[in-house]
């Protein structure tokens, strides 16, 4: 159940001695009101440099495509599932919006999942805000969810920061929370990748990268509570905060001139810490493949 948020002000006996007693989710929605205000207030602060303004040129620009994968039912499940879907993406100077990532812009960018505004771009470092459509997990998506119940869809705004080490080398950070308090718990990302250029619009990229999420997350999508616990057969199940999992991809994208792209990825991700215990991971490792066909314009 989510905790709420709620101040009370209690008089201590003196004359005009007063406290302030705050829940500890009131403190937490305190503190991600204070980050994000500073986060927005960034580009005002930059707004004269150079650096920030002439790497935002008013262009607009976009993709149509299909985006096709072949990828374990949940974290955790032995059994796979092949989905199509559209996919693509609009872009106007620093906004973003897209239904799915995989594929860059003309300047070779990456496109993030959601809507996306780009804080900060200088030489060497890009800081991203955005907002995704988290759509939680449906318990018809595998035998082995009978009696899970679903997990609700929510919002998560997220904050990336990704680092240019050299022309070829990249870090990323990003932090994400919910919105709308529906599943709760907070998640943080960290990666690296490298990239080849082969020229004639066709490059190797391999990358690295580890998920960490706290209690609430986990809970969520690896504990098994008593209620589920009755209704599926699994044995209750209470994760802990801490390494959530662990893996790496290798993709390999071209380009057909200016209007069309393509990509094709082949992925591994493995379960670890509190998640790797859980009931519901039936195989710790996976992996999996997805590719995409767009129209650029």
């Amino acid at each position: 159940m989510a905790q709420g948020c709620s101040v009370q002000i209690r008089h201590k006996g003196g004359e005009g001695a007063y406290s302030v007693c705050m829940t500890a989710g009131c403190v937490r929605v305190l503190k991600v009101c204070i980050a994000a205000a500073a986060v927005v207030m960034a580009p005002a602060a930059h707004a004269a440099d150079p650096l920030f303004s002439a790497s935002h040129p008013e262009k607009f620009e976009g993709a149509l495509g299909l985006l096709t994968t072949y990828s374990p039912s949940y974290p955790g499940a032995s059994d796979y599932r092949l989905s199509w879907r559209p996919a693509g993406f609009l872009r106007y100077g620093r906004w973003t919006v897209s239904g799915a990532g995989g594929f860059t812009t003309h300047r070779n960018d990456d496109v993030e999942r959601g809507l996306e505004a780009e804080l900060v771009r200088r030489p060497g470092l890009r800081v991203g805000l955005g907002l995704r459509l988290d759509n939680g997990r449906s318990e018809s998506r595998s035998p082995q969810l009978s009696g899970m119940g679903d997990i609700r869809r929510t919002l998560r705004p997220r904050l990336a920061v990704r680092w240019q080490a050299d022309g070829d080398t990249q870090f990323s950070a990003a932090l994400s929370g919910d919105l709308l308090g529906r599943v709760g718990g907070i998640t943080a990302d960290i990666g690296a990748t490298h990239q080849w250029d082969f020229g004639h619009g066709r490059q190797l990229i391999a990358g690295v990268g580890l998920s960490l999420a706290d209690q609430r997350y986990m809970q969520a999508w690896h504990g098994v509570s008593a209620g589920q616990s009755l209704s599926s057969g699994l044995q209750a199940y209470s994760p802990g905060a801490g390494l959530r999992s662990w893996g790496g991809a290798i993709t390999y994208r071209h380009e057909f001139g200016e209007s069309w792209a393509s990509f094709v990825s082949l992925n591994y991700a493995r379960l670890a810490g509190p998640a790797l215990d859980s009931p519901l991971t039936l195989k710790p490792g996976s992996a999996w493949i997805s590719g995409g066909l767009a129209w650029r314009f």
